[in-house]
């Protein structure tokens, strides 16, 4: 059974991650890449060069608040799957078969039915999505899991080589992303709480300890740079600028949580009572009248055209209502259980709910990535003492609800996906059209539209001094970060081109509230709805002038 639950997982991950092999390289996926090369020319000085990621030149290190652990790895596979986006792509699917593999051994570990919780955490919008990515959360998230499974295998077993082990990818987990320092003290929390007592275990949280230290040493000897505290107030900085109050920023968390980890209220007709059923049912009328009341949510207006947009209101309240079925289950299985496992759980989830609400620069659905695998294993474990509310079987139930599960999670993987392949095929298509005729081309925008389009040889602008000359072509996207209007005296627009991913859900749009990389661009990770378009415009500049910063 054991092994036939493994070729499952094995199975279901696979099949549902090879239609988006062909992804676009999407939002920060370039910064990564460009990192992988610099590793194949210097591995030893992999920060060695400037980026125009903000629109002007800076260090890379300046841009990419990451370590390097992940681009290391693409450089490695890249060798021998090349560097285009299949090959990059099927790189990827191995830390993402790492998760869900690691998932299913900590569940069985921790008393949870595996199948459940592996297929539970995959099938969500945030794993999946995230698992095509070029970026470093899915890596961090094996390497976590994994030393998770080592850590509480070993104290049961009295295992050193598996402790040891475990503190090895403790380390590993930080060098992939700095949020992986937060795994240590979950860790010595659960040893201390599971083994009552100090002992030579201790020791071995001076593996990462030693590992962190060593490349923060080697950062600011050869960079002048302390990556913790840079990261620190980068944070810091960024998040003193948020637009949201701190009342927003709670129900915010929320909907990131529970839209980010949707399916998980899918299985709530199994996990309560009757009467609990139905008090959520009665919290979902009164949020779903009551935050159109509200007018806006962080500068997002729950109103257009002196309408309630109903359809986003009732989206943030059904989020909201999964985030706090999430919280509920992790903090019931403690109440009920009160062994170590719980106790892991609760600070798991509760840490990493807490870290994308409150401290992280913005929330994010990749700062709620972290909790998945807790999650999906916070739910086998309920579903192992509670019966069901309904008569359908508890297998066919659970089924059902991995099925539709997989459907929403596509769904907004499939947006995604759709996303980015239509930076993709603007910067081919207009790069094409506005590179004939011996004219300079030059772009404003980052993200993926800027990798394909320094691809097709375009420049990107820079506040530095881009000194633009009569017929000089500029092409802006209508959407991103960093972007400025050109001067209307100065040049003159050629074209406005659309591109429409999807007809029927946003996953970053402002426009309709959709902000699943950052909730700057709207409260609600992904919206199901009617869309707006990616907009494109093509300027010919008419007279000279320089760009500079004022």
């Amino acid at each position: 059974m054991h092994r036939a639950g493994i070729i499952i997982v094995f199975l279901a991950v696979t099949a549902s991650y090879l239609p988006f092999v062909d992804k676009a390289f999407h939002l920060d996926d370039p910064v990564y890449l460009r990192v992988a090369h610099e590793v194949v020319a210097d591995p030893a000085n992999f920060y060695g060069f400037d980026i125009n990621w903000y629109g002007y030149f800076a260090p890379v290190y300046e841009v990419n608040k990451n370590p390097p652990l992940v681009s290391f790895y693409v450089a490695g596979m890249a060798q021998l799957v090349g560097w285009s986006e299949r090959g990059v792509h099927l790189a990827m699917l191995l830390p993402a078969l790492g998760l869900i593999l690691g998932t299913y051994l900590l569940a069985r570990r921790l008393g949870a039915q595996p199948l459940v919780a592996a297929l539970a955490t995959w099938l969500t919008p945030v794993v999946l999505v995230s698992s095509t990515t070029v970026m470093s959360d899915v890596l961090m998230l094996a390497l976590w899991c994994w030393a998770v499974f080592l850590w509480v295998s070993g104290l049961e077993e009295r295992s050193t080589p598996r402790l040891i082990a475990a503190g090895l990818l403790m380390g590993l987990c930080a060098l992939a992303k700095y949020f992986g320092l937060a795994l240590t003290p979950l860790l010595l929390a659960y040893g201390l709480f599971r083994e009552r007592r100090a002992g030579a275990w201790l020791l071995v949280f001076l593996i990462p300890v030693a590992i962190v230290g060593a490349y923060q040493f080697y950062v600011r000897a050869r960079y002048g740079l302390d990556p913790l505290m840079d990261v620190a107030q980068y944070a810091l900085t960024l998040e003193s600028k948020s637009r949201y109050s701190y009342p927003e920023k709670l129900l915010v968390g929320l909907v990131f949580l529970g839209g980010c980890l949707l399916p998980t209220l899918l299985f709530a007709p199994l996990c309560w009572s009757r009467s609990v059923l139905a008090g959520g049912l009665g919290a979902l009328v009164a949020g779903a009248a009551a935050v159109p009341l509200v007018g806006e949510l962080g500068g997002f207006p729950l109103a257009a055209a002196g309408a309630i947009r109903w359809g986003v209101a009732l989206q943030v309240v059904i989020f909201a209502l999964a985030g706090a079925q999430i919280i509920a289950l992790a903090a019931a299985d403690l109440s009920r259980r009160r062994d170590a496992g719980a106790l892991l759980l609760v600070l798991w989830v509760g840490g990493v709910w807490i870290f994308a609400t409150f401290t992280n620069w913005t929330t994010t659905a990749r700062a709620v990535l972290p909790a998945a695998p807790a999650v999906g294993i916070v739910i086998a474990r309920r579903l192992s003492l509670t019966e069901s509310a309904f008569s359908l079987s508890r297998k066919r139930f659970i089924t059902i609800a991995l099925v539709v599960g997989l459907l929403i999670s596509g769904a907004v993987a499939w947006g995604d996906y759709r996303l980015a392949g239509s930076a993709r095929s603007a910067a081919e298509e207009l790069s094409g059209r506005y590179a004939r005729g011996g004219s300079r081309l030059f772009f404003q925008g980052g993200w993926g539209f800027q990798h394909y389009m320094e691809k097709a040889g375009a420049t990107r602008t820079s506040w530095d001094g881009t000194q633009f000359s009569p017929g000089d072509i500029l092409l802006v996207p209508g959407q991103g970060s960093n972007l400025f209007p050109p001067p209307q005296n100065l040049t003159r627009v050629l074209e406005e081109v659309k591109y429409t991913p999807t007809s029927w859900i946003s996953v970053m749009s402002k426009l309709e509230g959709a902000g699943f990389y950052a909730s700057l661009f709207g409260p609600l990770p992904f919206v199901f709805g009617p869309t707006s378009p990616e907009r494109y415009y093509a300027f010919r500049v008419e007279k000279p002038f320089v760009l500079k910063r004022e």
